[in-house]
């Protein structure tokens, strides 16, 4: 009954498709607002949060104002808001919305916000007729955005193979995020009374979608915990962020999501969230700014040290990955048959649970590879087609790998007089043999690191048992677990690929690697990792939880040559994003090779012998309980 709980409610829950859309639609409006703010400052200004605002609805505006129709210097815009002679306004008051959105402001001039819009809605104002036509740039871009999303959807729904599909479905998820926000931007301004105040038409459930910040999950979960916890309260993000912003706990425009400990960050500011406090900064959101007020007067942290304590608990806090491996879940079904059966027990029935043989994931890429032997020698050597098209530096590598040295010869004809005259990039079928027929594909020998394997044999075997198989190259991620062996004092690692285990698990002779001598466990992608000095791990048990948590990373993938990518615990930035910004700062974009015990690195990408004498891995030498500790097992090397 003392139990006091603080929820902060969620809007709803995405899938992946969506929630790589959204991310992609964020770094877009975040490279706008770096823009502006490298605009701000080439002007002579600093670039607060309040001013890259306003540059941006400036952009959206035209540079002019929508009310007055007057043009907006660059050099009024750039004036401290204090002495600015144009309000960032609401469109749709707060007091009505409670909606602090960038889709909810506007650019006005002063004195015509103060004076004359108030807290109307833009139909309201005396010179609506004058205001609507200024709207047409607006309504003209949503159109476009509305005919590349019908586009982007046709697309996706057109892509043949997975992953087009989902590549097309993330482009025009991102691109709906563009347009609705345009389209949110119009309907505040279209707008009538009516509308926002019974909810018609576009604008059904306007005010409740702007002041409830829940959906149907959320609101069941708290009704269930209130039963068990009377003391149960709930906020919403907009507070939850607001007082982030007001503690002194966050100081950017926007929220950190570089590092997973912003989430132990947003609990503790919605446990210091009273009920009072929450009322508080409600009650602030919708004053449509008459409250002048810095966000610390008006919500005060719970005592003067705050945002230290956070940040201190905050650094010393263990992100613990769970593991989540699927690759070998199998699938299931109720299958029902025509004639009824009975069971051990006794039972008639007709559903039975029927059981596949499934791997998850790609099993090999989609390139077929050939195997030839080189003529004059006895060596084999594997060979891929490849169109003879593009660019002309691109044909050029290739013509240096042609296996044929007739077509080799003539596509090196082809380019000598391509260079002389000028010519930069060939069409499918431009280069012909001397009898007239187009070349469109040339066999060339597949690069060394393709590393194909059998998958299975053509339906008409070759008499040259080497011809006989089709080749492929196994997918990315396909490696998806490493076994840890100790024989003789030695370590060693040996990884398990989908496509061997779907080939071989079958098979009369086939051992699993844990059936092995010497098999101390496995090791997945998600595992979580701990670094120490070269063939010290004893060191370990006597660092203290803060010095453990810059040796703790997670396994992210295993490579074909036996290469391991480790990412550092905290690190939340997706891979792609990491390995520019690591780039960008002169590191090594795929990974450090070697470690570091005192300045962790973001990214690893350690050989074996590497991980075998420095690191200890969850489930084989410590576990990391739910609440960060971690325990060192018997098997911990020492």
């Amino acid at each position: 009954p003392s139990t006091t709980i603080r929820i902060e409610l969620a809007r709803n829950v995405n899938d992946y498709a969506t929630r790589k859309a959204w991310q992609a639609w964020q770094k877009k409006r975040q490279d706008q607002r770096e823009a502006a703010r490298a605009a701000i400052a080439a002007a002579g200004a600093a670039p607060t949060d309040d001013l890259v605002d306003r540059y941006i609805l400036w952009q959206e505006q035209g540079r002019h104002c929508l009310y007055t129709g007057h043009e907006i210097p660059l050099a009024a815009l750039l004036v401290s808001s204090a002495n600015a002679p144009f309000d960032i306004e609401h469109t749709v008051p707060r007091s009505q919305s409670g909606d602090d959105s960038l889709a909810n402001k506007t650019l006005c001039e002063m004195a015509y916000n103060r004076q004359t819009k108030k807290g109307r809605i833009p139909r309201d104002c005396p010179n609506w007729d004058q205001i609507e036509p200024r709207l047409q740039s607006w309504r003209e871009k949503l159109e476009q955005l509305e005919k590349a999303v019908k586009s982007a959807q046709s697309k996706a729904r057109a892509a043949t193979d997975p992953q087009s599909r989902a590549n097309a479905r993330i482009k025009a998820l991102a691109l709906r995020f563009e347009r609705d926000y345009w389209r949110d931007k119009l309907r505040r301004f279209d707008a009538t009374p009516e509308q926002l105040a019974f909810g018609t038409g576009e604008l059904a459930g306007f005010k409740k979608r702007q002041l409830v910040d829940t959906g149907i999950m959320a609101r069941h979960a708290v009704d269930l915990l209130k039963c068990l916890y009377p003391h149960t309260y709930t906020v919403n993000g907009t507070a939850t962020a607001f007082a982030r912003k007001a503690w002194g706990i966050q100081t950017d425009e926007a929220k950190d999501r570089t590092d997973h400990t912003h989430h132990a960050t947003d609990a503790m500011v919605i446990a210091a969230l009273s009920p009072a406090r929450f009322n508080t900064i409600c009650t602030a959101l919708k004053d449509d700014g008459r409250d002048r007020r810095s966000p610390c007067d008006v919500c005060p942290p719970p005592y003067r040290d705050f945002a230290q304590t956070v940040r201190q608990a905050t650094d010393r806090i263990p992100v613990k990955h769970i593991l989540r491996q699927t690759t070998l879940r199998q699938s299931s079904k109720q299958t029902v048959l025509p004639k009824a059966k009975t069971t051990p027990d006794g039972r008639k029935t007709k559903a039975v649970l029927s059981r596949g043989d499934t791997v998850r994931g790609a099993l090999h890429k989609d390139t077929f590879y050939g195997c030839i032997q080189v003529p004059g020698s006895a060596e084999k050597k594997f060979v891929v087609r490849k169109p003879l098209e593009g660019k002309l530096s691109d044909i050029k590598a290739l013509a240096a790998n042609i296996v044929d040295p007739a077509i080799r010869s003539i596509v090196d004809t082809a380019l000598q007089s391509a260079e002389a005259s000028g010519k930069t990039a060939f069409l499918a079928g431009e280069i012909a043999m001397p009898s007239g027929v187009p070349i469109r594909r040339v066999r060339v020998y597949a690069p060394t690191n393709a590393g194909p394997v059998p998958l299975r044999d053509h339906a008409m075997p070759s008499a040259q048992p080497h011809k006989t198989p089709y080749y492929v190259s196994t997918a990315e991620g396909s490696n998806f677990r490493l076994a840890l062996f100790l024989k003789n004092g030695r370590f060693s690692a040996i990884s398990d690929n989908s496509l061997s285990w779907a080939q071989n698990h079958k098979k009369p002779d086939y051992i699993p690697l844990h059936a092995q001598d010497g098999f101390l466990g496995y090791v997945s992608p998600g595992t979580m990792a701990l670094v120490h000095a070269p063939d010290n791990p004893g060191e370990l048990r006597s660092l203290p939880p803060e010095a453990l948590r810059k040796r703790l990373y997670k396994v992210v993938k295993f490579e074909k040559n036996g290469l391991m990518t480790l990412r550092f615990h905290t690190e939340a930035r997706p891979s792609t994003v990491l390995s520019a910004a690591l780039s960008a700062e002169g590191k090594r974009g795929k990974g450090e090779s070697s470690i570091s015990l005192d300045s962790p690195h973001a990214l690893l990408r350690i050989s074996p012998s590497t991980y075998r004498n420095q690191v200890l891995f969850e489930g084989i030498h410590f576990r990391v309980l739910l609440d960060g500790t971690i325990r060192f097992m018997d098997s911990m090397r020492t």
